[in-house]
């Protein structure tokens, strides 16, 4: 165990491992179960099955023995997969697309299983996040920023971004408001934008123009998939892959209004000030020039 930074008291774990879970949870009144494997290089399905969905069943066991009072289950808008008629609210049908989606839609039916159960829990779907300290969205503005980056198709299909202090606040009116066990809320940005003026943001941000390459996606697709079966018998990720490609044609817009009416939650940090933000840090982190 070791103090972090405001005092935070860090207890090292794992969430396949029982017993260090039960560690974790000693006094503990309530619990934010943010633990996910995304796999950025690799993986085995079966380690995805293993972290999202049982490690999930572990952290909820460990929460009902210790007496905890509240327990928000992060799960992903992604378990809905591509959007039909968007925007999709929190009663659209699970839909999952990859074994990444598929792991944790399984997480989320055991949190739901629990609640249930009786157990006091609330689920949260975050749209796409980003902000300081993300890994994610920063390989996108690598790209932008070096002139890597082009279009598969016409930039139209639109994306859900949320600025990450946005989310924070978000799940912390989850951990107090008196919501009912199971209820699942999604919790995104006040922007629905496609993604080309996303991108143009980003470039603009970084001070750099966006070039208009735009590539037919089967190709390109097909071209992923050779990268990726190359690039997995030395264990790490493609520098193109499929869902890379497919990025640029799932809609992923959701209906966030169900959270502004029980919660009380609406974002308010918009695009144009979330991403300069977010350069300035890379930047003083030293991960963008």
């Amino acid at each position: 165990m070791g103090r972090g930074d405001a005092g935070v008291e860090i207890v090292p774990g794992d969430v396949g491992d029982r017993e260090s879970v039960l560690r974790a949870m000693e006094g503990v009144q309530g619990v934010f179960h943010l633990a996910s494997l995304l796999g950025a290089a690799p993986v085995d399905r079966g380690r995805f099955l293993e972290v999202n969905a049982r490690g999930t069943e572990n952290v909820l066991s460990a929460a009902r023995r210790a007496g905890v009072r509240r327990f928000v289950h992060v799960s992903s808008v992604g378990v809905l997969g591509s959007i039909q008629g968007p925007p999709a609210g929190e009663d659209a049908p699970y839909h999952p697309e990859d074994i990444y989606e598929l792991s944790k839609q399984q997480g989320e039916e055991i949190a739901r299983r629990f609640a249930a159960e009786g157990d006091p829990v609330v689920i949260v779907r975050p749209t796409w996040v980003y902000g300081p300290g993300d890994r994610r969205t920063l390989k996108l503005m690598r790209a932008i920023q070096k002139r890597y980056f082009f279009f598969v198709g016409d930039g139209r299909t639109i994306e859900h971004p949320i600025f990450v202090e946005d989310l924070v606040e978000g799940m912390g009116r989850c951990l107090t408001a008196g919501l009912k066990a199971g209820e699942i809320l999604t919790l995104g940005g006040a922007q629905i934008v496609p993604i080309r003026e996303l991108c143009e943001v980003i470039a603009d941000s970084l001070g750099v123009r966006l070039r208009r390459i735009h590539v037919p996606r089967q190709p390109l697709r097909f071209a992923a998939g050779l990268l990726e079966d190359a690039f997995r018998i030395f264990g790490s990720e493609a520098p193109l892959t499929r869902a890379k490609v497919d990025f640029f044609f799932k809609p992923r817009a959701y209906d966030v209004s169900k959270a502004a009416r029980l919660i009380g939650f609406t974002a308010r940090v918009p695009l144009g000030e979330g991403i300069p933000r977010t350069v300035a840090w890379y930047r003083a982190a030293g991960d963008l020039a």
